[in-house]
């Protein structure tokens, strides 16, 4: 279990997507992405980041990575490959 922002706008989100966040390989690149911002801590560990750089073919990189910053940049790296940008 993940570490999520403690709000409502958050609660309704995993309440109307919890069925969809089950199965990151049948997501879209901008909700794997939309999801990771609803994470207080710990996103660049999760399956939806994972399933990020698997799919911009930096999962090499991604299992390399030292530490959580590299994982970020490898992911947000990742993402502006789709044209997305997250901070």
């Amino acid at each position: 279990m993940f570490n999520y922002k403690e709000d409502g706008i958050t609660r309704r989100y995993l309440d109307r997507n919890s069925e969809t966040l089950q199965v990151p390989q049948r997501m879209k690149v901008s909700q794997l992405a939309e999801v990771l911002t609803y994470i207080a801590d710990g996103w660049e560990e999760s399956p939806w980041a994972q399933e990020i750089v698997r799919r911009a073919k930096m999962d090499e990189q991604y299992r390399l990575a030292l530490n959580a910053e590299s994982r970020q940049k490898i992911i947000k790296k990742a993402l502006s490959g789709y044209g997305i940008q997250i901070i």
